[in-house]
């Protein structure tokens, strides 16, 4: 799998698509009134944009994973010393292998699987979907490790759209503040809080 490159400490869950940044007026009108409290939180969110991802503000979601037996190949786990032989690049002399602590690898797990179920609680509470995963690092570190899950709402150059496009408010408030994730493998597990944020992008959104 993809992540069994990415050698990094998991800091966070970026999920993005398209999006647009206010509420309309329908969206106010539905929250309470454009003088409402509701309504005045949200269109707070318009000024925090352009300072980069936003936390999410729903409720927190969890999920537990059990590792498949990774042995043979390129991928390896030893129970024994909890550390995992992972190849990380192909050469002449064929493949490349560096030996990865058990905590640091289930953090890149635990990332993995809490993006997934960040996705699946915002598409339960927004009823939308068509989100692709993959990974990014938050601006404040390339140690930072956050899986991107991207969803292309916008015009494809035909008049059509792949989704309706999604606020950015919408996104904050419904995608969980956090996943708790926990994986285990041949009985050891380990289990981390993973941040989610929301960000908006050319063509796209954040959660």
């Amino acid at each position: 799998m993809h992540r069994r490159t990415l050698l990094a400490t998991a800091g966070g869950v970026l999920v993005s698509g398209c999006v647009t940044t206010a509420p309309s007026d329908a969206d106010a009108e539905r929250d309470g009134g454009s003088g409402s409290a509701i309504g005045a939180r949200l269109r707070s969110l318009v000024g925090r944009v352009s300072s980069g991802p936003i936390r999410c503000e729903g409720a927190p979601a969890s999920v537990i994973e059990r590792m498949g037996d990774p042995a043979g190949g390129d991928f390896e786990y030893s129970p024994a010393n909890r550390t995992f032989r992972v190849g990380v690049a192909e050469t002449a002399n064929g493949t490349r292998f560096e030996t990865v602590p058990f905590e640091e690898w289930m953090e890149i797990e635990c990332v993995d699987a809490g993006a997934e179920r960040a996705h699946e609680a915002t598409v339960d509470r927004l009823e939308t979907g068509g989100f692709d995963a993959s990974s990014a690092s938050l601006p404040e570190g390339p140690d930072s490790l956050v899986v991107l899950l991207t969803v292309t709402n916008g015009d494809r150059g035909n008049g059509t759209a792949d989704s309706d496009p999604v606020a950015l408010w919408r996104l904050v408030r419904a995608g969980p503040q956090s996943v708790e994730a926990t994986v285990s493998i041949d009985g050891d597990s380990y289990t981390r809080t993973v941040a989610v944020f929301a960000e908006p992008m050319s063509d796209a959104v954040v959660l």
